[in-house]
């Protein structure tokens, strides 16, 4: 299943000028850890630090950074993707 990650143009010195990559899984969470894996860079601009001790990936949502998917917007992470969903990082100023 293929989901189209869309990032904002203030990542280009991450992203090397590329907004759109490709990612798969089941969840937001999944997608995002995809692209965390191909963009380790950008996982501090969206992400909390993991807090010493957690099993966890990556720490919470910066509050000004916003997931929408499929234009809808949502914090948890948890939503199911279906193929041909877009997944659009939004970054507010901090």
């Amino acid at each position: 299943m293929s989901i189209t990650l869309k990032l904002p143009r203030s990542f280009a010195g991450i992203t090397r000028g590329k907004f759109s990559f490709e990612a798969v899984g089941e969840t937001e969470e999944d997608c995002l850890n995809n692209l965390t894996a191909l963009l380790p860079r950008i996982k501090e601009e969206l992400f909390y630090p993991v807090q010493e001790g957690s099993s966890a990936l990556h720490g919470n949502l910066r509050p000004n950074v916003s997931i929408m998917l499929n234009h809808f917007d949502g914090r948890s992470l948890t939503r199911k993707v279906q193929d041909g969903d877009v997944l659009e990082i939004k970054v507010g100023a901090s």
